[in-house]
């Protein structure tokens, strides 16, 4: 006889196991994504080495094709921003205030809140990389204002009366050095000498350069390559030139002089070169941290209004596009990586002659200054601003034509230690729950750690959808490619059953994604840009007849604001021993893992060593504390102290003083034990009597102390904390 009565406590239990199998990574609990079948010849697979390959797209797509047509709702245009993850959403400033477009520039509507008459003429706009409503704008004389909401309300948050060098603001930067996007900088032209800049979104502000009126700033994709400016210096301001700022403390680099730039722009794959458009002196590509600058695109035409990159039809292409709307109008190069590995960064292929795409372009020897040329996050939608009036080309297509793609959500604020803490603490408490004499109380106990675990890895779903048209049948193939993120290269998007006008061709692609990256391993010698920063996801829909369409959807991945982790960052690449005799190892994380760092001090005595990675730096200006988890193989109460040290490009790196750990208070237990402990020192401690130090070019962790006999140390979880309760040397155990 079979007992169906079940007690309160085993109710919960039971649920907690369920909700435990609904909450476990995806890759251990979903099945495989669909896949479809490729169009022969769409892949190829590249050997990275013994242990790993990539999928690169080798398919026969068609070739950039566009028709210009004027905006007809946009009048009065000073100038449009396509939002860099969002492809259907823009920005338009006109003499009346603001416009938005959610649907790629077919319709606008206005935003009242940003009204002329209420946030002042716009010059600028900048969205950060980690949310899709927020973004900052610049004003021609009401300083600079921000919108968490897309819109709809808009607050004040630079003026010259709150530190700004002043109250016009030409151009705007989100320096891409800051891994948690608090970083603005704002450039006054020859309003204002300096730039300002703030390292908390615009709470505060200060003014770096005063001998300078800068004009436009430029952080490369690799930020560890500098800032790029365009400025005149204070005492000489009708002489503008081309300057590169290791950081923002050091001496600037004189790259080319009396030179007026008009847009700076980094290829989206290749090396670290960054181009410029010039006005008079043609465009430039700027390599080698600044110390090469050469010529390149026509050798006739001197003067450019704007340059810019956007995807081509798939994430292993990219389109570099220029602007001369006097005569050429869009000047572009396509290039696709065809061949393997380094091949596409060393073939840029810029001495060729670019084709124009002006079709339809307002093009003439009268245009006011200031005219420009954007593209949409996914390269599929061009839109040019020329003397007030709007123009938009959407990209053709041979047949099949994907005219809409997205993904839900556009950012994944992906935290590894927290998620692979919150996968630990749920595997602790699975070990634990049939131990635990009192079940209900064991239930409870558990629920609350899946739902703190459900939380950690909500950023791990994603839905993908597209829009396709088809000149013909439905698309028997409709695919995106998920190999960056783990998964298959064929993962299908299924047709909904919904066509417009009726047409068989025509429908709405999607299919929904769980993702598990914190598994995920990329291939160490994988070429494209990779995360954190922003991922291109190809979607590819192939027709019947062979016919292909495809379009690159953006994916950001991002660390929180809450700190930045150093240990994953620089991934102990480099450890020098300066005293001492000390061997490396692998440290045990808290539950377990091997990762972190151990020290093996052999000999008692001094000993130092310095943690690093290789040449990059990490900014961590703005962060509050320095935390990390910290053991010995027992217990010791020998003390142990931290420094920084900076990597500055034209002096000697300088070290913070010494803070030792035990003798500060820093260790909750008051020694060094078998268990890990986790310390929080606040910057504020490590940074006193460090007036040398740069923070914004933080290099390596120093470790010392004086053993008195052989130990071993080990590190864990190393992270500079931008929210840790800290401020006044609070240790949180």
């Amino acid at each position: 006889m079979i007992n169906l009565f079940v007690t309160s406590a085993q109710h919960i239990a039971s649920i907690a196991l369920i909700l435990l199998l609904a909450t476990l990574p995806a890759a251990a609990q979903d099945p495989a994504p669909a896949e479809s079948t490729p169009a022969p010849g769409l892949f190829n697979t590249v050997a990275i080495n013994q242990w790993s390959s990539i999928t690169r797209h080798a398919g026969s797509y068609p070739d950039l094709q566009l028709i210009w047509q004027k905006v007809e709702a946009a009048t009065d245009v000073f100038g449009i921003w396509p939002h860099p993850l969002l492809p259907a959403r823009a920005w338009v400033a006109t003499g009346a205030g603001l416009l938005v477009t959610e649907d790629a520039g077919r319709t606008f509507k206005p935003l009242p809140e940003g009204s002329a008459e209420k946030i002042g003429a716009v010059t600028d706009i900048a969205f950060p990389l980690d949310s899709t409503d927020v973004c900052f704008v610049a004003t021609k004389r009401k300083g600079i204002w921000t919108s968490g909401d897309n819109g709809k309300t808009f607050k004040q948050i630079g003026s010259k009366a709150t530190g700004l060098a002043g109250d016009s603001v030409q151009f705007l930067d989100i320096y891409s050095g800051d891994l948690t996007g608090r970083t603005i900088l704002a450039c006054h032209g020859d309003s204002a000498p300096g730039l300002s800049r703030s390292t908390d979104g615009g709470q505060t502000w200060s003014v770096l350069h005063k001998e300078y009126h800068v004009f436009r700033a430029y952080t490369a994709r690799a930020a560890s390559e500098g800032i790029y400016v365009a400025a005149s210096k204070a005492a000489d301001p009708d002489v503008q030139g081309l300057y590169r700022m290791p950081s923002f403390t050091e001496p600037w680099q004189e790259m080319v002089r009396d030179v007026v730039c008009t847009g700076f722009t980094s290829p989206i794959m290749g090396d670290s070169s960054v181009l410029a458009s010039t006005a008079e002196r043609g465009l430039l590509r700027i390599a080698r941290g600044g110390g090469v600058v050469k010529r390149i695109g026509p050798a006739d035409i001197d003067s450019w209004a704007g340059i810019g990159a956007t995807w081509g039809p798939t994430a292993d292409s990219q389109i570099v596009f220029a602007f001369d709307p006097k005569t050429m109008g869009m000047a572009a190069w396509t290039m696709s990586s065809e061949g393997e590995g380094q091949e596409l960064l060393d073939k840029v292929p810029f001495s060729d002659p670019p084709i124009a795409h002006s079709k339809g372009l307002y093009t003439n020897a009268i245009v006011r200054e200031g005219a420009q040329l954007r593209a949409s996050a996914d390269g599929a939608v061009f839109y040019a601003s020329i003397n007030s009036m709007l123009y938009r080309a959407a990209r053709g297509g041979n047949g099949v034509r994907i005219v809409e793609a997205s993904i839900k959500p556009a950012v994944n604020r992906f935290d590894p230690m927290s998620q692979q803490n919150s996968l630990d603490q749920v595997r602790d408490a699975l070990a634990q729950f049939p131990k635990r004499p009192n079940l209900a109380g064991a239930g409870a106990s558990m629920l609350e750690v899946l739902k703190t675990h459900d939380q950690a890895m909500a950023g791990q779903r994603i839905i993908i959808s597209a829009k396709v048209r088809s000149d013909g049948p439905k698309p028997p193939s409709v695919t995106v490619d998920l190999s960056r993120l783990g998964l298959s290269p064929t993962s299908a998007l299924l047709d909904d059953g919904q066509h417009d006008d009726g047409a068989a061709g025509d429908g709405v692609y999607s299919n929904a994604f769980a993702l598990n990256l914190l598994t995920y391993r990329r291939p160490d010698k994988d070429w494209r840009h990779s995360w954190p920063g922003v991922v291109g996801l190809t979607i590819t829909a192939a027709a019947d007849n062979g016919n292909l369409a495809g379009v690159v959807v953006p994916y950001s991945i991002v660390n929180p604001a809450g700190g930045v982790p150093f240990w994953e960052r620089e991934q102990w690449h480099d450890i020098a021993i300066e005293q001492g005799k000390i061997k490396r190892g692998t440290a045990t994380s808290p539950q377990g893992k091997k990762r972190g760092l151990l020290l093996g001090i052999e000999l008692p005595g001094p000993w130092r060593a310095r943690v690093g990675g290789s040449r990059k730096t990490l900014d961590i200006t703005g962060a509050a504390a320095l935390v990390l988890q910290i053991r010995t193989a027992e217990d010791s109460t020998d003390d142990i102290s931290i420094q920084l040290r900076d990597e500055p490009v034209f002096a000697q790196p300088a070290t913070t003083p010494a803070v030792p750990l035990l003798a500060e208070g820093f260790v909750p237990a008051k020694k060094f034990t078998t268990t890990y402990q986790r310390i929080v020192i606040p910057l504020a401690r490590l940074l006193k009597d460090a007036d040398e130090f740069q923070p914004g070019i933080t290099h390596s962790i120093i470790l010392s102390g004086k053993a008195g006999k052989p130990m071993q140390v080990m590190i864990d979880e190393v992270i500079f904390s931008y929210s840790e309760a800290s401020e006044k040397g609070k240790v949180t155990p």
